[in-house]
């Protein structure tokens, strides 16, 4: 009997991480989901200008202002093999279309202010080498699968929340 662990699809997977990147509680969480996400050497192209990593995580941290609460919807999401190479859960292209609402600790007029990101976001996914396998004699595998290349449209809106 084996107790290898079974990987999700690549697009759930994709989504999985996204989701869990935005709606991280604490800094900490933020961090971890952040690694689990995006591979050390990745490289980035955010509204048509190339970030380094830093400077996507910044970016991506910015949209998350004082943030108390944050909801994702992913609207579709699509996944692709590379071109000429099989379909595979351990790497290829996701392609995910969503919304995200931020709610900010700020009131605005005794109301919570708010604001929403639409994005498109385009990744290529490998397996990270930089991710060590476990040692000799431990059971069971691990996802090395991380984005390491991302091209994202994204698009801020603010406003306020509507009391109804």
């Amino acid at each position: 009997m084996t107790s290898a662990i079974v990987l999700p699809p690549l697009k759930t997977w994709a989504q999985q991480r996204l989701t869990t990147l935005i709606t991280a509680k604490t800094q900490a969480d933020f961090n971890q989901a952040f690694d689990n996400f995006i591979s050390k050497n990745v490289q980035v192209t955010f509204n048509g200008a190339p970030l380094t990593r830093d400077q996507y995580k910044q970016q991506f941290q910015g949209e998350r202002f004082l943030e108390s609460n944050a909801t994702i919807k992913v609207l579709n999401a699509v996944q692709a093999p590379q071109l000429n190479t099989q379909v595979t859960q351990d790497s290829g292209l996701v392609g995910i279309f969503y919304d995200a609402t931020f709610v900010e600790k700020i009131l605005v007029l005794g109301a919570p202010a708010e604001h929403s990101t639409q994005s498109s976001l385009n990744i290529q996914v490998a397996q990270d080498e930089l991710i060590p396998l476990p040692p000799a004699g431990i059971r069971g595998d691990v996802d090395r699968r991380r984005v390491v290349a991302l091209n994202q449209v994204s698009v801020d809106q603010r406003g306020e929340i509507q009391n109804n």
